[in-house]
């Protein structure tokens, strides 16, 4: 799958039953607009995910190893 694939179909609903609407959208937005600096598809979701994991609101939902894991997960899913 591809990079905006994977946002739109696994981690942006995944978000929103985590965090809601008004939170998800915020972290969406913020992962996205640091995503549009890297170069290539792949990058691109690295940067996405990474900026998404490593968030806090993210992070005091599930707590650094399993934001970890989940992101090992989302990454996974590039072919």
């Amino acid at each position: 799958m591809d990079y905006k694939t994977i946002c739109d179909k696994f981690i942006e609903p995944k978000l929103t039953d985590m965090l809601g609407k008004v939170l998800s959208a915020r972290l969406v937005q913020k992962a996205r607009f640091a995503a549009v600096e890297a170069g290539s598809d792949r990058q691109k979701l690295e940067k996405f995910v990474s900026t998404t994991c490593s968030d806090s609101h993210f992070i005091g939902f599930w707590g650094t190893a399993q934001a970890a894991k989940q992101a090992k997960e989302w990454l996974n899913l590039y072919r």
